[in-house]
């Protein structure tokens, strides 16, 4: 193993500690940008491995606490209907609501007032559509 190799936020690392002699597997968080050898010198630990996964997944709420408090309580006399929900952007940002129609043949839209750029909703991309269930909503 090349002890010069920096660690990376994510790399998993098995390692031992000499004197207990147990087996630790640790992922990468505060020690990234160190070489493996420096991370034997300021933890004591015995590096024995490391994995450096392809892809990490992170998983991000799309919206805050506030956010889906407040467009549960709007949709919630039509929750049933709503087809998408959507941020949108002209000068300022809002959010559009999609509905089908009673009889599902057709789409309603409904509208919340304007907001500044930047201000709210920041996890929405503009323009996508999202179902209920990808805002945690349903």
């Amino acid at each position: 193993m090349n002890k010069d190799m920096k660690l990376q936020k994510g790399d998993i690392l098995t390692y031992m500690f000499p004197m207990k002699g147990s087996t630790i597997i640790n992922t990468v968080n505060g020690w990234n940008g160190l070489s493996i050898q420096e991370f034997e010198n300021k933890s004591s630990y015995k590096v024995l491995k490391v994995e450096r996964p392809q892809t990490i997944y992170e998983f991000k709420e799309i919206l805050d606490e506030k956010e889906k408090e407040y467009l549960s309580a709007v949709i919630r006399p039509f929750k049933n209907r709503v087809k998408s929900i959507c941020k949108q952007d002209i000068d300022n940002e809002y959010i559009c609501i999609k509905l089908s129609d009673i009889y599902g043949h057709t789409t309603e839209a409904v509208c919340l007032p304007y907001f500044k750029k930047g201000t709210m909703y920041k996890g929405m991309e503009l323009g996508k559509k999202y179902t209920l269930k990808e805002l945690g909503l349903e």
